[in-house]
């Protein structure tokens, strides 16, 4: 399983935003992914998460703004489930990242 992740999205004092592309999901062979978002900052109490779902030809993105309260803590954590045509699902790694822009997708 393999994601892809690439610089994008936006930032600024007091938040930050997360953009979900569903531009690599293959949707001859995906019925429709689900990808989990998360943020803890446990020293300011702030622990969020948000579920984006792509349905078969989905195109647009999907923006995740987080508001935060150290500017300095911009990690999350993501994965993706792929539900497929064959009834089967496929996952991807829990992965930590400050990256702004998410692409998951299938190796």
């Amino acid at each position: 399983m393999s994601a892809s992740a690439t610089a994008g999205g936006s930032s600024a004092p007091g938040h930050f935003e997360i953009q979900v592309l569903p531009d690599l999901i293959d949707f001859s062979q995906v019925s429709y992914a689900k990808i989990f978002l998360s943020y803890s900052d446990p020293d300011n109490g702030i622990d969020v998460n948000r579920e984006v779902v792509f349905v078969a030809d989905a195109e647009d993105p999907v923006t995740w703004k987080v508001d935060v309260k150290d500017d300095h803590k911009h990690q999350f954590r993501w994965r993706a489930i792929f539900f497929m045509t064959d009834g089967s699902q496929r996952e991807t790694a829990p992965l930590t990242t400050e990256e702004l822009t998410i692409v998951p997708r299938l190796s």
